[in-house]
C-alpha cells in the first residue's frame, strides 16, 4: 500500500495528491489573459515584455492585434504574475489607455519561455 493512502491522515493524503501531479507533469499555474489598448504598437511594448517577463520568470507570449490593440498572455506562479502585471501597467500607464483581462487559476502550464508571436 501507498503510504500516502493512510486512512485518517488527511495531510498525507493531500501531499501525496500534490507529489503525484508534480510525478505525471501536472504542473498547474495561475494563466492572465490581457488585451491593451492606447498606444502600445510600434513603441517597443511587445520587447519590453519579453524582457520583463523573462527577468519575472513567467510563461506566455505577447503579440500585436489587427485592431491596434496587444494581446499578452502571461502564465506561472500567481503572486509573481500579478507583480508583472502591476509592473507592466506601472511602467506604460501613460501609453495604456484601456485594458481586458481575464485569470485562470490552477491551470495546466501551456507554455515554456516567453515569445513575440506574430
Amino acid at each position: 500500500m501507498h503510504p500516502c493512502f493512510r486512512v485518517g491522515d488527511v495531510g498525507a493524503i493531500y501531499l501525496c495528491v500534490l507529489t503525484l501531479e508534480k510525478e505525471v507533469g501536472m504542473d498547474r499555474v495561475t494563466r492572465l489573459y490581457m488585451r491593451l489598448y492606447g498606444e502600445v504598437q510600434g513603441v517597443g511594448f511587445r520587447g519590453y515584455a519579453r524582457r520583463l517577463a523573462e527577468a519575472y520568470g513567467v510563461s506566455g507570449y505577447v503579440r500585436n492585434m489587427p485592431d491596434g490593440s496587444v494581446e499578452l498572455v502571461a502564465e506561472g506562479d500567481e503572486n509573481t504574475v500579478a507583480a508583472f502585471r502591476e509592473e507592466v501597467l506601472r511602467t506604460w500607464r501613460g501609453n495604456i489607455w484601456d485594458f481586458e483581462e481575464r485569470w485562470e487559476r490552477g491551470v495546466e502550464r501551456r507554455y515554456e519561455g516567453f515569445h513575440i508571436a506574430f
